[in-house]
């Protein structure tokens, strides 16, 4: 966390390194963007005006994190610039109404979001349990609460692109030698 009061404030600010933390953030937040979408769109009728309330939500609240993200990257160093000398807390106290808020609309639009797909049990129910748990834990700003939330979403892309589509192919019985079975000559 960075003090507000101190002298090199302005400097941590404008380093490469902070615009790079910045950046991959908000690279981070538009593909979430784009999981949500693909989250939603699989499976919308299922999920329910719950589902859509939470989606709409999700989505504009990472929207703006995403616009949040950008300003704080441009705005502040810009200002940590002009006023090297002066804390830049009188405008991350402007910043923090607008960051506040945005979270609790992420965390309020993901939880829907996820009980939304618990109850419909169109994805695995544990993941679906994750993702609440995540979005409570992610209203408290400290490191690594997010990291609940991800591993749920996670989850939940992983089971979007591992399910397996209609075979074409006619079914046909399976046997273990463990256990002795044989399918019958008349069968497929």
């Amino acid at each position: 966390m960075i003090q507000l009061d101190s002298a090199d404030t302005a400097e941590e600010f404008t380093t490469s390194g902070h615009a790079l933390m910045i950046w991959l953030t908000v690279v981070g937040l538009v593909l979430l963007q784009i999981g949500l979408v693909t989250m939603y769109a699989e499976r919308s009728r299922a999920l329910g005006v719950t589902g859509l309330v939470g989606f709409v939500a999700a989505f504009i609240s990472t929207a703006l994190a995403v616009g949040y993200g950008l300003a704080f990257d441009l705005l502040v160093p810009a200002v940590a610039t002009v006023a090297p000398d002066r804390p830049l807390g009188t405008f991350l106290c402007c910043a923090l109404l607008t960051w506040v808020l945005t979270h609790v609309v992420f965390s309020v639009g993901f939880f829907l979001l996820g009980l939304a797909a618990r109850r419909a049990r169109v994805y695995p129910v544990w993941a679906a349990r994750i993702i609440m748990i995540g979005a409570v834990l992610n209203v408290v700003p400290l490191p690594g609460t997010s990291l609940v939330l991800a591993a749920g979403l996670m989850w939940v892309g992983f089971a979007l692109f591992s399910r397996r589509g209609p075979s074409n192919r006619p079914g046909t019985l399976a046997y273990d030698d463990n256990v002795g079975e044989r399918p019958s000559p008349d069968a497929g």
